[in-house]
C-alpha cells in the first residue's frame, strides 16, 4: 500500500499533529506567485446556497474556514471532521474566537455517520488521495449529498512542482543517495473526473494558476522533510541535501516550481433531477467479460502465458473496485487500464486496429455498391452501419481466437433487418438535423461508419465523428479516423476520455459543448449505449446485444440488431414517464424490421 494511503502511517506520523502540513503551508504562503492565496481562491469555487448544511472531510487544521471567516453566510451550518484527532483539536484552536457554531466529528470519510441526503455539500480539500477505498468514499458522499448537492474536491496535477521532484534526483545522482521517496498520487487533476464520473452525473475542473519562486534554502528543505518518513535525524544526509540547495540559489538565483492544482465540481442528480431514466447498471455477469478482455488485451500484446497471467490478475485486482452501480463499461475500464499497467503497453491493440482497419477499407468499394444498388440509401446505410458493429473486429475477430465471416455477415443483417427498428424516426430527425454528431465505437468498424456519415453528408447537415482520447480495447482514436479517411468527410474530434463509452462527466468541456449542441446523436456501440442510456438527447443507438445484460437492458435477445431512439429524450419531449424495464428502455419499445 501506498503511504499516501496508509493510514497507520498517516495517523502515527504524517498527520499526527499539524507540523508537517504547516512545514508545506508555509512554502507556498512565502513563496507562491499568486497572491490571492489557495484557501481564498477555494471558497470562491463554492456554487452554494446560503441556506445550506456543509461537510468538510479532512478539514486539516480548518485554514480554509479560518482565512475567509468575513466571508462566510450567517445561515451556513458546517461540519468539520478529521480523522486525526491532533488534526481536528488543531481545527478547534485555530476556530475558538470565530464566535461561529462549527460542529466538529472525528471520523472516516470511507463510513461518514450521518443520514442519507444530509448535506448540500460536501468538501474534500485535498484528501482524496489519502483515502485507502476511494469508490466506497465516493458512493458514502453521494449518500449524504441531497439531490442537486455539490461535492468539491481539490488535488494536485501530474505535473504539480515536477521540478522538485527533479531537483532531488540529481541530487540522489550527485550523492549516490537513493533517498528520495515520492509515491505515484492515486487521485489527481487529470484521473478525477473519471473517478467521480461513476457516482456523479456531472463533474466540472477548475485549474489554479500559480507557482513558486523561492529564494531560501531552508523552507524547501523542511517542506521535503515533511514529505518523507526517513527520521530528520540524519543530519548528514540533510546537511549535504542543504548545501546541494543552496548552490543551486547561488548559481541561479532562486529556484522556480511549477504549482498544478485545482478543484473538481461534482453535482449528485438523481435520474429524476437530470430527466432521464435509470442508468444501465452493472450486472456480477459482466465480471468474466472483463477478465475475457484483459486475456485478450495480453494476447494482443503478443507476450508469453505467464505475462498473460500476470495481466488477467492485475485485472481482477482491480475488481476489488468494481460496483453494480457503475455502468458495465466503467468497470471494464477498471479492469483493463490496470491490464495496460501490467503489460507496460498502452495499446495492446495496435497492430491489429491497423489490420482490420485495411481489411475493412478492402470492402469499402463493395460496402458503396450496396447502396447504389439499393431503393433507399438510408436504409441501406444504417444497414451496413450496424454490420460494422455485428462484426466487432475486436471482440469476435482474431483478437479472442475466432474468424469472422465479415461479408456473410453483412449480407445477414441485410436479410435479417433490425429487431428494435427507429428508421423512420432518425429519417424525420435527419430532415431537420444541421449540425450531427456521430459517436464511433471500433477500428475497422469506422470503415462502415464512414458509408453512413457519407451519406448523412449528402444531405448537407455538418458531421462531427468522435472517437477516443487514448487507447482502450480495439476503440477507434484520432489516428485510426485519419488512416480510415474519416477526417475526408467529417471533423474529427475527441471525447477527451479513454474510457470504454461515452461516460459524460469524464469526457471534455469541449466534447460536451459538442454533444449539447448537436442536433442529432448517433450512438454506435454496446459500451456507448451503457453510458448514456439515460441521458435526456436525441440520441439513436445503433448496436447489436452482445451480452445478456445489454439484450435484457434493451428488451431483446442476445444477438439481435436495434435502431433504438433514446426513451429518456423521448420523455422529456413529451413531459410523460413511460413504464421502465431494465436500464431506462421502455419496456414496449417498438419492435420490426428493415
Amino acid at each position: 500500500m501506498s503511504r499516501l494511503s496508509d493510514q497507520e502511517y498517516l495517523l502515527s506520523q504524517q498527520y499526527r499533529d499539524a507540523s508537517n502540513l504547516n512545514a508545506r503551508i508555509q512554502l507556498h504562503l512565502r513563496f507562491s506567485t499568486n497572491k490571492q492565496g489557495w484557501q481564498q481562491w477555494v471558497f470562491e469555487q463554492f456554487n452554494l446556497p446560503p441556506h445550506c448544511r456543509i461537510l468538510e472531510l479532512g478539514c486539516g487544521p480548518a485554514d480554509l474556514w479560518a482565512e475567509n471567516l468575513h466571508r462566510l453566510p450567517e445561515s451556513w451550518d458546517i461540519t468539520l471532521s478529521d480523522f486525526s484527532a491532533g488534526m481536528l483539536e488543531r481545527a478547534r484552536a485555530n476556530l475558538r474566537l470565530s464566535n461561529r457554531p462549527f460542529d466538529f466529528k472525528l471520523m472516516d470519510a470511507q463510513s461518514i455517520p450521518f443520514d442519507d441526503e444530509s448535506f448540500d455539500g460536501v468538501i474534500a480539500n485535498h484528501v482524496l488521495h489519502h483515502v485507502p477505498d476511494r469508490p466506497r468514499a465516493l458512493s458514502e458522499i453521494r449518500r449524504v449529498l441531497r439531490p442537486g448537492g455539490r461535492f468539491y474536491a481539490t488535488a494536485v496535477g501530474q505535473t504539480h512542482m515536477w521540478e522538485l521532484k527533479d531537483l532531488l534526483e540529481r541530487f540522489a545522482s550527485h550523492s549516490a543517495d537513493t533517498w528520495n521517496e515520492r509515491p505515484v498520487i492515486p487521485f489527481v487533476l487529470d484521473n478525477g473526473a473519471d473517478q467521480l464520473s461513476p457516482w456523479f452525473s456531472e463533474v466540472t475542473l477548475r485549474r489554479y494558476e500559480d507557482g513558486l519562486v523561492v529564494t531560501e534554502a531552508a523552507p524547501l528543505i523542511a517542506y521535503v522533510q515533511s514529505m518523507t518518513s526517513r527520521p530528520a535525524s540524519l543530519d548528514g544526509k540533510w546537511l549535504g541535501f542543504r548545501q546541494f540547495v543552496e548552490r543551486e540559489l547561488a548559481t541561479y538565483g532562486v529556484i522556480r516550481i511549477t504549482k498544478d492544482s485545482g478543484i473538481l465540481e461534482a453535482t449528485r442528480q438523481d435520474a429524476r433531477v437530470a430527466g432521464g431514466g435509470c442508468r444501465m447498471k452493472s450486472k456480477p455477469d459482466c465480471l468474466h467479460c472483463s477478465v475475457k478482455q484483459a486475456l485478450s488485451a495480453a494476447r494482443a500484446a503478443g507476450v508469453d502465458e505467464v505475462r498473460q497471467l500476470e495481466a488477467v490478475r492485475a485485472a481482477v485486482a482491480a475488481m476489488r473496485d468494481f460496483s453494480l452501480d457503475f455502468t458495465p463499461a466503467h468497470n471494464s475500464t477498471l479492469a483493463l487500464r490496470a491490464a495496460h499497467e501490467a503489460l507496460g503497453n498502452d495499446d495492446p491493440f495496435a497492430a491489429q486496429k491497423r489490420r482490420y482497419n485495411e481489411l475493412a477499407l478492402r470492402m469499402y468499394p463493395r460496402l458503396k455498391a450496396l447502396l447504389a444498388a439499393a431503393e433507399d440509401r438510408l436504409e441501406a446505410a444504417v444497414k451496413v452501419a450496424v454490420a460494422g458493429n455485428v462484426i466487432d473486429l475486436g471482440l469476435l475477430g482474431n483478437l479472442s481466437g475466432h474468424d469472422v465471416d465479415i461479408e456473410g455477415t453483412v449480407a445477414d443483417v441485410f436479410s435479417q433487418g433490425l429487431t428494435i427498428n427507429d428508421l423512420p424516426a432518425l429519417r424525420a430527425a435527419l430532415h431537420s438535423a444541421r449540425g450531427v454528431l456521430y459517436l464511433g465505437d471500433n477500428a475497422g468498424e469506422i470503415v462502415f461508419d464512414k458509408v453512413l456519415v457519407e451519406e448523412i453528408a449528402a444531405t448537407g447537415a455538418a458531421v462531427v465523428f468522435a472517437v477516443k482520447e487514448k487507447p482502450i480495447l480495439n476503440d477507434a482514436t484520432a489516428e485510426d479516423a485519419r488512416a480510415v479517411g474519416m477526417d475526408e468527410v467529417a471533423r474529427v474530434i475527441s471525447t477527451g476520455s479513454g474510457e470504454i463509452g461515452v461516460p459524460l462527466a469524464a469526457c471534455s468541456a469541449a466534447f460536451r459543448q459538442e454533444f449539447a449542441a448537436a442536433d442529432l446523436i448517433i450512438s454506435k456501440g454496446q459500451g456507448n449505449f451503457e453510458s448514456l442510456d439515460d441521458v435526456p438527447a436525441p440520441v439513436f443507438f445503433m448496436l447489436k446485444a452482445k451480452c445478456e445484460v445489454t439484450a435484457a437492458a434493451l428488451g431483446v435477445t442476445m444477438g439481435e440488431m436495434v435502431l433504438l431512439r433514446s426513451r429518456a429524450w423521448a420523455e422529456k419531449r413529451s413531459g410523460k414517464r413511460g413504464e421502465k424495464g431494465q436500464g431506462g428502455v421502455s419496456a414496449q419499445a417498438p419492435r420490426g424490421f428493415l
